[in-house]
Order: structure tokens, then C-alpha cells, then sequence
């Protein structure tokens, strides 16, 4: 393809003319400009790219970006490879310069990155939501899953649409498939199937089935005691002897494994272990089997992480990706010869790739896509089609008059009308008066922007929208006076700002209280609540700066002071402080098939365990509120054959059954004693999704 540039004297002697006295001069823009006209106006490429280059150097990013575009045109006028390279510099350096981005893309694509912009297309839409992580066949041609209504493992045909069930799991008595089949991959020749499951006892296994349904067996099984936590199988190696596998280790769960299991005796070798960050590490095997591309945690504190390669065969390990950004999610091209990753720095969830060569960085990344949809990216076929999971859900809110002495409604639960596509965190002032919680619109969830609290009057009237100054909301609380409301989440990506903001009611005026100074917390949980009794906002954290690795705080919403009132080894769900303020009862899962309630004192001390229960039997289990006199907990259970509200006794027994659940509602809290509010899940879809046109063409 010829590539022309027309411009006209007049246009460069106009854009040359000289500032009028008192104005502000940007010597870059005048440097720019004299460049443009050497090159354009004179004619004298050399001297247009000797001061393209200078300015491409400079600190004024929107020049530099704008010379970059320019030297590279010089280069393709001079018929010089380094066109190429200078383009997607652009891309790498820049890509907050969004025309100068659409420039160089632009022009990558007329040199032969192809002429088509990537473009998604939808393969199948399912009506249960996707767990498992794997990506369809090397050829394009089947995704392995989990059936929608049976949770048995099925192949489905993405050509026809046809199904095909591989196992009977859910006709056994006892049914094995009690947590799921959590992932599932292909070999490289496609004849075999790799997948895992968690049966009741929560000892996750990786099982080997033929794509006809033959050959099923166990080839690994983690040792609840030891191992455990979201086993995923990554690839097969080229000859079809071992798995890449990622999983946490126990007694710590902090600790991320990336290893390879031996498919004939299930042998476990550790590749790399390293610490746990707010997201599970995701892992990639080259083509040719040589080398392994992980992501990690970078600053620990922080959001922060980078990508590395190990030599399989030297056991040399190479930063390949390090940036003060979150790139994660590395992928081998199907040539072997690049990395594509998910990142952050140019200011969005964007695509990037990067060249690697005998497993060390062979250029900087450049950027593929911006704006990628929120979406789980799996994995790419032969072909190059990149395959991405997508999954929605809509629900429906209500309220209900509860009488926390009987554990029973007295009324009937009102629905809310909201325009909004997903409500989190509903709660009832104390006065019963107003609704608060947190919404987003689907165009605000594939944005990744906040959520912005609603309230919305019970008896009528048009609802309050303020915006908060946070990246992300975990959980809105009320205050026992009813005048605020208090939103725990981050000011900022990296979570090392993390705190309340606490908004007044009739203005909407808000106020910032950070809970601790330091933070060395790998992730936090969306548990926070605030004491009827003295207002203290209490919240769970994993990962104590003291060493423990979970935690319970309360700040003082006047003062801003935080107290620690548990440091320990348990996970912490559902922290929820009794009315009188002396106590405070927490769920806790350590995984496998148990649920435990706990209560401990305000001032501190060890949790005393009140209920153990086993999710086979009794489902999952929620804290939801105490009993006005403090002396009984009040959870949800969706145990299959009695869901509902049940109460269980300050000091243990066996839990009452008091309110039945309602139309398929799941209670989320009691408020204030007096209110709970409800939750129905009116629909969930999941969708696979094809991406074409993304790689370049080489």
C-alpha cells in the first residue's frame, strides 16, 4: 500500500505563526510544528526525523505521542522497517494519547497487521452462570462444561449447538458433585479432557475422561488437611504426560502453587509458589511446552502485579512484564512467540501483547484492544480467535416488617421499583422510613466505576443519588441515630487508601475515615457493619499487618480510631455485633463441607464456636441480625428441604426454624431489629464469546 501526506504551506505557516505577547508558549508545540514544516513544506526528511526523535523524548506526552506518529511516517515515506517499531512504540509508551493511539493502530493495519479491527461474536448463551475457567478445543470446535441443570460434565458442539453428557455423577447417591465442576481443558490433539470437581468433603479432585465418555479416572486429589482452595487445571503439556495446574496451598492459604501433576500417577511437582493477591494467579504453557508464564504479585500492599517466564528445562525464571500498573493474565499466542496479558495502565481493562524470545522480552508491549468487556479471558485456539466468558444476573429487592423476638415477618415483603440493574447491600433506616443501597447500571458495570448510593423513600417521593468518592463499594450501613450512613470500600485501585465514607443523610455531604494507616492486607472482605448500641463500624480483613491472616476491626466513626478485636486463621464472613454491644458473631468456612458461627467478645478474646453445620445437609449458611435482647443470632440457610430464616441460641444448640423463606427470596439483613430485606434472583445467563482479528498478522 502507498502512503501519501498531503499539507499545504499555508496550513504550516499558519500553524507556525507566532504567539501575540503575554501568551503562554508551548516550546514543545512550536518544536512540533517546525519539525511538521521541515518535513512536509522543505522536504528534508532527515532533518524532520532527527527533531521527531528528539521530541518523542521529551516530558510533553502529547507532542511526543504526536512526533512518534510522524517519525514513523518519515520511516514509511524512506520505505525503513523501523516504521513498524516506532508505531508501536506508540501503542506501548502512550496509550492515554487516545488520537495519536487511533493514528498508529490505524497505520499498523496498512502494513500488514490486517485491515479488519478485532470484533467479538457470541457462541452460546447458557442459563447458570460459568465457574469454570477452561477454553474450548484447538480447533474451535467444543467447549467442555458443566450441564446447566444436572451439573454433569458436558461437551457442547460450538458448530451445531448439540450437548453431550460426558458423566453420570448427578445419578450417584451420594452425589460427588456437591461443589461443582469447577474447570475444565482440552489436550493438545483434543481426544482427552482434563477437569475438576468438589465433592462434599471438599477434598478437590482432577479427573481424565475421553472426549467419547471413556476412560473416566482420578488422576490427583488434593488432602483436605493440607491442600485444597480452587484446584484449576491450565494445559496439557505437547506429548500429553503432565498438567499445568494452579491451586492454593493449606495450612496458608496466602501461598499460590503453579505445578505440574504427572497424568499417569499423579505425581505433584511445585513450579513456583508465591503469595496470594486479591485475584487468583493465572498461568499459560507455551506451545512447545518449554516455558511457563505466570502473573504475581508485585508490590505487595497493592493491586500491583507483573508477569514472568520459567524455563521448564534451566529452571531460570524472568521478569518479562513489570510496570506500575495490574497486568495479569498472561496467554501464549499460538506461534509461541508472544504473551498477550490484560493491563491497566493506559487508565482501562485493555489487551496487550508482548514479544518473547527463548523466554526473555524481545520488545515492549504494544496495545491490541482498549475497553475490553469485564469478561473472564480463557484462552486462544490455533487459529488465533481469543474465547472470553461473560456472566450477568438480575435480581429483585423487597422489604419486610420482622420481629426479632419471634424470628417471624408480620407483614408482607414490598418489592422495589428501581430502574437500577444491580442492587447490592440493601438496608432499612432504623425509623423505617427510607431504603439505602448501592446500584450501578449496566453501562456503569462494564465501565468498572462505582456504584453510587441510593435513597430511596419507602412512603413516596423521588429517591437521593449521590456519588461516591470511591473505586469500588463493598457494603452501605446505617448509623444508629438513622441521620448517616457509612460506605466501606477504597479511594484508590491499589486499596492501600481503605476506609468509611460517611454521608449525611439530609444534605448528601460526605466525610472520609480511613481505617488502618498501614496496609499490608492482601484482600478485604465485603463484610462491614456498624453496632446498634455505640455506632462503631466494624469490618473483616484478610491478612493482619500483626501476622494473623484474618482479622476484625471497629472504627470510631467520630474519632477515626481503629481497634482490632480478632487476629486469627479462620476466614471471617457476616461480622454482625449484637444490639447491646457486648458481642459479635462471625460465620466462618475453612473449606470442604462445614460451616462454623462463632461469638466472641467486643473487647476481645478468643471465638467461642456455637454452630457447626455441613453445606451437603444444610446449604450454605449467612449471618443476618440478632434479637433485639442479644440473646439469639439470626442466619438464612438454603438448605434444600426448609430454606429460610432460622435462630440459634447465644450460647449453641440446635437452631430454630422460625420463617419459612419466601417466593424464592434470600433475606440479606436485619435492620435496626425491626426490618429485613430480601433478595430474589430473577435471571442468570452466561455467554462464550469469540474475538477474531486481534493478533497481528506476521
Amino acid at each position: 500500500m502507498r502512503f501519501t501526506l498531503t499539507m499545504t504551506a499555508a496550513v504550516v505557516a499558519a500553524a507556525m505563526a507566532a504567539p501575540a505577547w503575554g501568551q503562554n508558549v508551548d516550546r514543545a508545540e512550536v518544536a512540533l510544528h517546525a519539525a511538521m514544516k521541515k518535513e512536509s513544506v522543505d522536504g528534508d526528511l532527515k532533518g524532520a526525523i532527527e527533531q521527531y526523535k528528539k521530541l518523542a523524548q521529551g516530558a510533553n506526552k502529547p507532542v511526543a505521542a504526536r512526533a512518534l506518529v510522524r517519525l514513523g511516517e518519515c520511516y514509511e515515506k524512506q520505505g525503513n522497517a523501523d516504521a513498524r517499531k516506532t508505531y508501536e512504540q506508540v501503542l506501548s509508551r502512550f496509550g492515554d494519547q487516545k488520537e495519536a493511539v487511533e493514528q498508529a493502530r490505524a497505520r499498523l493495519a496498512a502494513l500488514g497487521r490486517g485491515s479488519e479491527a478485532p470484533a467479538s461474536r457470541r457462541l452460546y448463551v447458557r442459563t447458570n452462570q460459568f465457574w469454570q475457567q477452561g477454553a474450548p478445543s484447538s480447533d474451535g470446535r467444543y467447549h467442555a462444561r458443566d450441564d446447566d441443570k444436572t451439573g454433569d460434565l458436558v461437551l457442547q458442539d460450538l458448530t451445531t449447538g448439540e450437548q453431550r453428557r460426558l458423566t453420570s455423577f448427578s445419578q450417584q447417591e451420594p452425589n460427588p458433585l456437591y461443589g461443582g465442576i469447577v474447570t475444565a481443558i482440552f489436550s493438545r490433539d483434543n481426544q482427552w479432557i482434563a477437569y475438576t470437581l468438589m465433592p462434599p468433603n471438599g477434598a478437590y479432585e482432577m479427573r481424565l475422561i475421553n472426549v467419547d465418555g471413556t476412560g473416566d479416572r482420578l488422576v490427583y486429589k488434593t488432602s483436605l488437611k493440607s491442600e485444597a482452595a480452587w484446584l484449576h487445571p491450565v494445559s496439557f503439556t505437547p506429548d500429553g504426560s503432565r498438567i499445568l495446574v494452579t491451586f492454593n496451598r493449606r495450612p496458608n492459604l496466602r501461598l499460590y502453587h503453579v505445578g505440574m501433576v504427572d497424568v499417569k500417577d499423579g505425581a505433584f511437582r511445585t513450579i513456583r509458589e508465591m503469595a496470594f493477591g486479591d485475584v487468583d494467579t493465572r498461568a499459560s504453557l507455551s506451545p512447545d511446552g518449554r516455558y511457563v508464564a505466570f502473573d504475581y504479585v508485585s508490590k505487595e500492599g497493592t493491586r500491583e502485579r507483573d508477569i514472568a517466564v520459567i524455563d521448564l528445562q534451566t529452571n531460570q525464571e524472568t521478569k518479562v512484564v513489570e510496570h506500575a500498573a495490574h497486568d495479569a493474565n498472561p496467554l501464549w499466542t499460538p506461534d509461541g512467540k508472544a504473551l498477550v496479558f490484560e493491563s491497566d495502565r493506559n487508565g482501562s481493562r485493555s489487551l496487550w501483547i508482548a514479544a518473547i524470545a527463548n523466554g526473555k522480552p524481545a520488545s515492549d508491549p504494544v496495545l491490541l484492544k482498549t475497553e475490553i468487556p469485564d469478561a473472564n479471558i480463557i484462552g486462544f485456539d490455533r487459529k488465533g480467535t481469543l474465547y472470553y466468558l461473560s456472566s450477568f444476573g438480575t435480581y429483585e429487592t423487597s422489604y419486610v416488617p420482622f420481629d426479632s423476638m419471634t424470628g417471624r415477618f408480620t407483614g408482607n415483603p414490598q418489592r422495589l421499583k428501581t430502574a437500577y440493574e444491580n442492587i447490592t447491600s440493601p438496608a432499612v433506616s432504623p425509623d423505617g422510613s427510607t431504603l439505602a443501597y448501592l446500584a450501578r447500571t449496566g453501562a456503569n458495570e462494564r465501565k468498572g466505576e462505582s456504584p453510587m448510593l441510593v435513597l430511596e423513600p419507602l412512603n413516596g417521593g423521588e429517591p437521593m443519588r449521590i456519588s461516591l468518592p470511591l473505586v469500588g463499594a463493598y457494603n452501605a450501613v446505617w448509623l444508629p441515630d438513622g441521620r448517616e450512613l457509612a460506605v466501606f470500600g477504597p479511594k484508590d485501585r491499589d486499596r492501600k487508601n481503605l476506609g468509611f465514607v460517611v454521608v449525611r443523610v439530609a444534605s448528601g455531604e460526605t466525610r472520609w475515615i480511613p481505617t488502618l494507616k498501614t496496609l499490608n492486607e492482601r484482600t478485604f472482605s465485603s463484610s462491614s457493619t456498624c453496632s446498634p448500641a455505640e455506632g462503631k463500624l466494624y469490618y473483616s480483613a484478610y491478612g493482619s499487618t500483626a501476622g494473623g491472616d484474618a482479622n476484625i476491626y471497629w472504627v470510631d466513626p467520630r474519632t477515626g480510631d481503629t481497634t482490632s478485636v480478632y487476629s486469627g486463621s479462620m476466614g471471617i464472613q457476616n461480622v454482625c455485633p449484637s444490639p447491646d454491644g457486648k458481642w459479635v458473631a462471625f460465620s466462618s468456612w475453612k473449606g470442604g463441607d462445614r460451616d462454623h458461627i462463632y461469638v466472641l467478645l467486643s473487647s476481645g478474646g478468643e471465638p467461642k464456636l456455637v454452630r457447626e453445620s455441613m453445606r451437603s445437609k444444610e446449604g450454605h449458611i449467612a449471618i443476618g441480625g440478632w434479637s433485639a435482647d442479644s440473646q439469639s443470632i439470626y442466619y438464612y440457610s438454603n438448605r434444600k428441604n426448609k430454606p429460610g430464616i432460622y435462630r440459634l441460641a447465644l450460647n449453641g444448640g440446635e437452631p430454630e426454624h422460625t420463617q419459612p423463606a419466601v417466593d424464592k427470596t434470600t433475606p440479606v439483613r436485619v435492620t435496626a431489629g425491626r426490618w429485613v430485606t430480601l433478595s430474589k434472583q430473577l435471571s442468570s445467563s452466561s455467554e462464550l464469546w469469540a474475538m477474531e482479528n486481534l493478533l497481528p498478522r506476521r
